[in-house]
């Protein structure tokens, strides 16, 4: 399966609603998860993508909790919001990033404080397999339903973030219960795909290989470049999946 990871930007005005009419149209393509990253964003910022996106696709979507709303308003408060309005919005998947897992209140406790009782899918992310090793070992805490593994090659989007070679041998004693959680990110273009998919991981999360900065003057082009470049990763993986 492949993921798509915004762009980190937060945008603004009528550039919100491109983002999200593309968004909309990789769902309709086929997209079965988006992860919403947007670490610089507030609430708001949230509020207004995901409120021009269908409803039908929010079920599709991933959120990363923002650093900046976290830092801003304390983990209890930040988390406390998001959750609410996530639950207000039907939003049900939630990723836990390194940084916040780390956290003192999140590791004393080893769930988010705030909200109770919601039914969420979580998703996490890990940069060596030592920190998947740690996880394993402490117990999960939540039921992970997929684990992005990053940097497997060199980042396209970050400039100097470079490929840790180890990532792509994924080790023998990584059970298969957990390997089929596991999704490559980073530098994942199509010419990677068939490696991606040899070195045994269940996916991909692509991001710099489908966004392009966005102009303004230049919406159409934009959106067709990045619905050319998800239709091209889409087809070499489905023929790699068969071969």
């Amino acid at each position: 399966m492949l993921l798509v990871i915004t762009r980190p930007e937060v945008l603004q005005g009528a550039l919100v609603r491109t983002e999200a009419a593309a968004i909309s149209s990789l769902f309709d393509q086929g997209l079965q998860l988006l992860h919403l990253r947007k670490p610089d964003a507030d609430l708001a910022g949230l509020k207004s993508l995901v409120g021009c996106l269908n409803t039908e696709h929010r079920s599709r979507i991933v959120i990363h909790p923002p650093r900046k709303l976290i830092t801003q308003q304390g983990i209890e408060n930040g988390c406390h919001l998001l959750l609410n309005w996530m639950q207000d919005c039907g939003l049900s998947r939630l990723h836990i990033a390194s940084w916040l897992r780390e956290m003192d209140s999140f590791r004393q406790h080893r769930r988010l404080p705030g909200k109770t009782g919601m039914k969420l899918l979580y998703s996490t992310g890990i940069h060596c397999w030592a920190e998947l090793d740690r996880l394993m070992a402490e117990g999960w805490g939540y039921p992970f339903s997929h684990v992005l593994v990053s940097p497997v090659l060199d980042s396209i989007s970050k400039a100097g973030y470079r490929a840790d070679p180890s990532l792509m041998q994924i080790p023998s004693w990584i059970p298969g219960t957990v390997r089929s959680k596991l999704f490559a990110m980073g530098g994942i273009g199509p010419a990677a795909l068939p490696v991606i998919k040899a070195s045994g991981f269940q996916g991909a999360a692509l991001l710099g290989s489908i966004w392009s900065a966005l102009h303004a003057d230049k919406k159409s082009q934009w959106q067709a470049g990045i619905f050319s470049q998800f239709k091209i990763c889409v087809d070499i993986w489905n023929k790699v999946l068969t071969d």
